[in-house]
Parts: structure tokens; C-alpha cells; sequence
């Protein structure tokens, strides 16, 4: 048996008695003593009603988690860029707690429990879930409760009595600016060569830039605009294009009816260059490159060019600066010289 004070005031309390396990506000409580003694008080009322000698109350509506997963795929679907990881974080809920599960009878004890099984899962190469997967999960699972939240249906998330896991140190891996040319000769197409080049050159995500489409370039402005929907951190971005994109971008432009950019073998989009990337960078001496280094290589040649913080923060659409600090990379040499100049 356990009582708690959330931040609005409130006390809850929650436990267990014989099998049956209950969850509930409080009404009334000011302080810790009377959440206690009014949690005594729903302790000895279950235990009557279990005995028999009192008429078991109606039971307050009940939420099942397939309810809450359709509600928050409903809300994902219409305002989130990464539903798609959303339906696969929403499976493993529905099998780890059940479908018909009651929302309210999960406790942080349980989430705990999901978070040890999430670290015994293993990935498409066969390695085990790192911390900052299993954060993924908590974060969609404590959003999935926000929205229940927001419409209405309960007043409490669990989540937010579960910390999340250390994560591992942050990646630092980018393209240098002296071996950039070769990384490029390396690449397999012109098509390719553009893509990364326009990543290394505006900061931006992959998707952004695979289904880049000619209603979102301006070349008189020289920039491209991506609207809140259409990005991941929900931030309406107006990206300047410098002379070698407005170079490189416009020929594409002039052919486009609406993405600029197609795979030659499908006819549409791109959806990875992941193997060209990481064949060409292992070329010029990086291993495990990724796409999305290519925009950490944006954000640090703006550093290194000593551009403002709060610039660079607008140009990557980060919410918070304190992102964007943690995000760039600062090269071994850049480190060498800083030390070497107290001499």
C-alpha cells in the first residue's frame, strides 16, 4: 500500500488487496497522514466486499490498453513524422500488458518489468536493445498516457513515477571538412553525391530531404520552408540555401513535378542510401556512418566557423539550445590546440 503526491496537489494512493488491486485519488487528502488514513478506509471497504457483507460498488469505467494504443495511434498518425516506430512500440505494449488490460492497473512496478524485458530483446543485426531504444519505448508509452490525459479519460500516468535508463555517451562521428571531397568520389551515383551533399549543407533529416518536394524550394528566396507537419521536431523551418545549393537544387527543381528527388529503380522517393553512406565513408576511414551524421557535420562546421549557438540551434529546428550543445561534435585536433594554447 502506497500513497503519493503528484504535482497538482492531489494525493493517490494505489496496492493490492488479496488479488485485487486498486488505483485511486484521494478525494480530499491535504496532507500525507489523511491520503493514509482515507487509503485505510478503501482497504477495509474492499475487504468487505470480498467478504461478502457489503454490496460490491460499480466499478469505475475501465480503459483497456487496446483503447489507449487506438487513441494514441489516432493522434500519432495525425501529428507525428515517426508513427511508423509508434506502431511498433504500440505492438509490444498490447503483448507485454495484454489487450484488455486496464490502464489504471498498471503500476511503475510493471513498466519497470517492461523495461527489463525491452533490454532482453535483440535488433535486426542481433544486438541486444541499448538504453536509448528502450527510452523510445518509454517515451511513446508516457505520451499514449498523456493523450488519455488530454481527452479526459483518466487523470493519472505511471510513467512519470519510472526514470528512464542511462543512455550510452552521445555520438560524436561527422565527415571532416579536409576528406568531404574524396567521401563524395566515393559514392556510387550523382544522385547520391546530391543528397549528401544537401544534408552536409542544410541540416537537414533524411526524410526531409528524400521526399523534398518543389512546392517547399523557393529559388527566388534561396531556401527551402518545411512546415511544422512535415517535421520531426514540429517546428515550421526556413532553411537559406547557399550558392552551391542553389547550384546543385536547381536542375532538379526545373525537371520536378513534385519530388525532386527519385530513385532511379523504383520511381519514387528514396527511403536509405544506407549502404552507399557506409561503404563510402569506410573508404575515407569512418566506420559505422550513418545518415544522419551528415547533419551533426552541418551543425559542427557552423561551430567551427564560430557561428552563434542560437543560430545553429534555429538552423537544426532543435526546441531546447541544450540540444544542439550536445549534438555537435568537437574534432581531437580542435581539443589539442585548445590545451596547447594555455602554453
Amino acid at each position: 500500500m502506497t500513497v503519493y503526491q503528484k504535482k497538482n496537489g492531489k494525493w493517490y494512493c494505489y496496492g493490492m488487496v488479496n488479488t485485487e488491486r486498486y488505483h485511486k485519488l484521494c478525494d480530499g487528502a491535504k496532507t500525507e497522514d489523511e491520503a493514509k488514513t482515507i487509503e485505510d478506509g478503501l482497504r477495509f471497504q474492499i475487504r468487505q466486499e470480498q467478504l461478502g457483507l457489503v454490496k460490491k460498488e460499480e466499478k469505475v469505467t475501465v480503459y483497456p490498453v487496446k483503447f489507449m494504443i487506438k487513441k494514441y495511434l489516432e493522434y500519432s498518425k495525425a501529428v507525428k513524422v515517426t508513427h511508423k516506430k509508434d506502431v511498433t512500440h504500440t505492438n509490444f505494449f498490447l503483448s507485454f500488458f495484454g489487450a484488455n488490460k486496464d490502464i489504471l492497473e498498471i503500476l511503475p512496478i510493471d513498466i519497470e518489468r517492461m523495461k527489463l524485458e525491452l533490454k532482453s530483446h535483440k535488433n535486426k543485426k542481433g544486438e541486444y536493445l541499448s538504453n536509448a531504444t528502450v527510452n523510445r519505448y518509454l517515451s511513446s508509452l508516457k505520451k499514449a498516457y498523456n493523450v488519455m490525459i488530454k481527452n479526459k479519460y483518466i487523470n493519472y500516468n505511471p510513467c512519470n513515477e519510472v526514470q528512464k535508463l542511462t543512455e550510452d555517451s552521445k555520438r560524436d562521428v561527422v565527415v571532416p571538412k579536409d576528406i568531404q571531397k574524396a567521401f563524395l568520389r566515393a559514392l556510387p551515383s550523382k544522385l547520391h553525391r546530391v543528397l549528401v551533399l544537401i544534408a552536409i549543407h542544410t541540416g537537414l533529416r533524411k526524410n526531409n530531404i528524400f521526399l523534398l518536394t518543389k512546392k517547399q524550394v523557393f529559388l527566388n528566396e534561396k531556401c527551402i520552408k518545411i512546415q511544422k507537419t512535415g517535421n520531426k521536431g514540429r517546428k515550421y523551418l526556413i532553411i537559406p540555401l547557399n550558392r552551391l545549393m542553389m547550384k546543385v537544387i536547381k536542375p532538379y527543381y526545373n525537371n520536378a513535378s513534385d519530388y525532386l528527388f527519385l530513385n532511379p529503380e523504383t520511381g519514387k522517393p528514396f527511403t536509405t542510401i544506407l549502404r552507399a553512406i557506409k561503404t563510402a565513408g569506410k573508404k575515407v576511414g569512418i566506420e559505422d556512418l550513418h545518415f544522419h551524421d551528415l547533419r551533426r557535420t552541418f551543425g559542427t562546421m557552423l561551430s567551427q566557423k564560430n557561428v552563434n549557438l542560437r543560430v545553429i540551434q534555429e538552423l537544426l529546428g532543435h526546441s531546447d539550445v541544450s540540444t544542439t550543445q550536445r549534438y555537435l561534435s568537437v574534432a581531437a585536433s580542435d581539443k589539442e590546440c585548445a590545451v596547447e594554447s594555455l602554453i
